[in-house]
Parts: structure tokens; sequence; C-alpha cells
């Protein structure tokens, strides 16, 4: 699919929709029709619509459900996982989803899902996709293998990518620490507060900051005293 910008719409279609409303726009590959987005102040969300170009006419709901591709299936045969794929639209918005089950091939039940908007100029692989859920949900058991030093390295390598992308958005890094941040980082490790000024004294280093003023800005901002 092709993205499209409000200027790059045929007539037809910018007669029908504000540019005030108008938020992206795809170009479909395989047919003629336009998928839009556009804003609704009702629900303060995206509408998608799907224009047929031809007929100068915007699909129906239930038109665009008979169009629905058919649920598939794949294996990650190395991770012992099948993946049901299905698509649906989003009530209230209409936006196609499609959402991914993950069965567990030795027990047959669910063990997650995850799902993502369609019509994507920027979609990754599903596959990937996938492999980094599946990750990302067994990586507080194997962090508990981890020894104490592989746990410190681990959280500063995390809060210096955090601190750098807060400061390249224009906020000062020491804004990254927040409450919020504890909390996730407890969700991983229930003890982390006793590893915490290690932490942050080798983050410290890694930064050529004040080691002392780091952690007064850490506990400033999260409420939490360390030491």
């Amino acid at each position: 699919m092709i993205l499209m910008k409000y200027i790059d719409l045929p007539a037809n279609l910018k007669s029908q929709i504000v540019e005030d409303k108008f938020l992206l726009a795809y170009q479909l590959i395989d047919s003629e029709n336009i998928i839009i987005w556009v804003i609704n102040d009702h629900v303060e969300r995206r509408d998608e619509l799907e224009f047929l170009p031809s007929e100068n006419r915007f699909l129906s709901l239930n038109e665009r459900k008979k169009r629905l591709l058919d649920s598939e299936e794949f294996s990650l045969s190395d991770m012992a996982v099948k993946v049901i794929v299905k698509y649906d639209f989003e009530p209230d918005t209409n936006v196609l989803y499609e959402c991914f089950n993950m069965i567990s091939e030795n027990s047959g039940l669910k063990i997650a899902e995850e799902s993502r908007a369609f019509y994507s100029a920027y979609k990754p692989d599903s596959k990937k996709l996938i492999v980094q859920k599946l990750e990302k949900l067994n990586f507080p058991v194997k962090y508990q293998t981890f020894s104490v030093d592989e746990k410190i390295n681990y959280w500063v390598e995390k809060m210096y990518r955090f601190r750098h992308q807060v400061g390249e958005s224009g906020c000062e890094e020491d804004d990254a620490f927040d409450a919020n941040l504890v909390e996730n980082m407890k969700k991983i490790d229930p003890d982390i507060l006793d590893i915490l000024p290690d932490c942050l004294e080798k983050l410290a280093q890694i930064e050529q900051v004040n080691h002392l003023k780091l952690t007064e800005a850490f506990e400033k901002r999260t409420g939490y005293k360390l030491g």
C-alpha cells in the first residue's frame, strides 16, 4: 500500500473529506480502493473509511466485512507455538485489525495475544512481532537467572537508552525518572530497590555525571528514597 497525503487524494474524494478532519490515507496495491483515516469527534479517535473511486462512494461496513480475509494459522515450531490470525473491525471506529492468538502446542492453551491495525505503511513482519511478544512475556523468568551484575547491567542499559530518548524529545533527561518507571521495574524485579543505587552509580559513570546529583534527581522525581 502507498501512503497518501491529502493533496494526493482524487478530487471526488477530497470533495467529501474536510482537510481538517483528514489524518492519512493508503492507496491499496491490489485494488483501486483507498483507505482513509479521519478524526471522529464523538469517540476522540479516528474513523477508518474505504473509498471506491470509480463509483464515487464509501463502502458500507457490511460490504467491507464480506471482503475480510479468512483466518489463517502458522507455527513457530522452535517455540512450540501455533498462531491463529483473525481479522475484525474495531467497534465505533471501523478500523480493521489483525489479531494474533498464540496457542501453546503442548497444552493447547492460549498464552498471549497481540493486535495491530491492518493498514499501515510501517508493519514489521508478523512472525517477528510474535517472537518479540513471546520473548517479552517470557523475559521475567529469564531475568531471574541473571547474576547481580547482569541485572545491574540490564537496568543501566535500559535507563541510559530511555534517558537519551527523553532528552532527544526536548525534555530534560532526568524527566525519565518517575514513579511509573520504578513500578514497571518492579514488575520484572520486585527487589529492584536493592540494586538501584548500584545501577545509578554505574549509569553516572557511563554518562560522566555526578553520581550524587543523579541519585538526588531520581529520588526527587520517583518519590523513592534509596540507600
